[in-house]
């Protein structure tokens, strides 16, 4: 459901990142951003039944990790 647009984000990401170039943080924020709607999203359609709970709370586990990586990524000083 999902993976069109985190591949795309994430090799946008990485692209950027692996360049140097200084366009990196709208696109680690970008996925900063779609990983927590991810997360919230998981996490509401598990509290609701729609899905199952384990692998929804596991996913979205991943997803905040996702979230707190990409925004330690775009804090860090630059060099």
């Amino acid at each position: 459901m999902f993976a069109s647009r985190e591949i795309a984000l994430a090799l946008g990401a990485g692209w950027t990142v692996v360049g140097g170039g200084s366009a990196s943080r709208p696109w680690l924020l970008a996925s900063a951003l779609a990983d927590g709607a991810d997360a919230v999203t998981l996490v509401a359609a598990a509290r609701a039944g729609r899905v199952a709970k384990l692998p929804s709370y596991l996913a979205a586990a991943g997803a905040a990790a996702a979230v707190g990586a990409a925004l330690w990524a775009v804090a860090r000083p630059r060099r």
